[in-house]
């Protein structure tokens, strides 16, 4: 600061103003080259702010995304890692084991224990209805005749008679031996134009439909890992 100070009374106007016009420039650049080479500074701070601070500055300037979405796997592969797990010929290599204890954490029906041969399947399409295009994203059918289907929904809306349709397909291909899990994160139930509320009721009361939260797989997996 002592040499600045100097120069400011040494140097002619124009000498000064052409001396600070380069240090802006230089200071622009070095700010630059900082901020370019920092890109972890601004990721954590836009989501909680600084340690030290609000992090009002970088709520200011940030583009408006979420930088966990980056890093999260999509709604399929979600459900394969469901399904080899759920599988006896997964290669987790403990056959049956994962499947009979995710049976006794959801209470599924008896049937689905004692069933011989386990076929799991992701994206299975409704080809029971007349709008064959749907797809339920894993479904456990046991010896032909029965089937614990498993709708995950991590992120996606509920589409219009999504689980209706989906009850309705499972009823026609596996009549009397169905459930079906509706996998939400909070547990929530489906939609009002997914399935109409008196007849999310009855299936859950008639044990075809079955609402469980993300956080109630964590004892299976738990266990699983044990």
């Amino acid at each position: 600061m002592t040499f600045l100070r100097a120069n400011w009374h040494s140097e002619s106007s124009a000498s000064f103003n052409e001396w600070s016009a380069r240090r802006k420039r230089i200071h622009a650049i070095g700010a630059s080259a900082g901020r370019s080479s920092r890109p972890s500074d601004r990721g954590p701070r836009s989501l909680g702010g600084s340690a030290g601070g609000s992090g009002s500055v970088c709520e200011a300037s940030r583009p408006g995304i979420n930088v966990l979405s980056l890093l999260r796997p999509d709604e399929v592969r979600l459900s394969s890692v469901l399904a080899e797990l759920l599988d006896p010929a997964g290669c987790h290599a403990q056959g049956r084991s994962f499947w009979e204890l995710f049976v006794d954490a959801f209470r599924c029906p008896e049937w689905a224990r004692i069933g011989q041969q386990i076929k799991v399947r992701i994206e299975v399409g409704t080809d029971a209805l007349e709008r064959p295009d749907r797809r339920i994203d894993i479904v456990i059918e046991l010896d032909g005749t029965a089937a614990v289907a498993i709708e995950n929904k991590p992120w996606a809306i509920d589409q219009d008679r999504q689980v209706t349709d989906y009850l309705a397909h499972l009823n026609r291909r596996y009549a009397g031996k169905h459930v079906l899990i509706y996998l939400a994160p909070d547990g929530r139930s489906p939609a009002e134009n997914s399935i109409a509320a008196a007849e999310r009721e009855q299936a859950e009361s008639d044990g075809t439909l079955r609402i469980i939260g993300f956080s109630e797989l964590l004892p299976w997996l738990r266990t699983c890992g044990a």
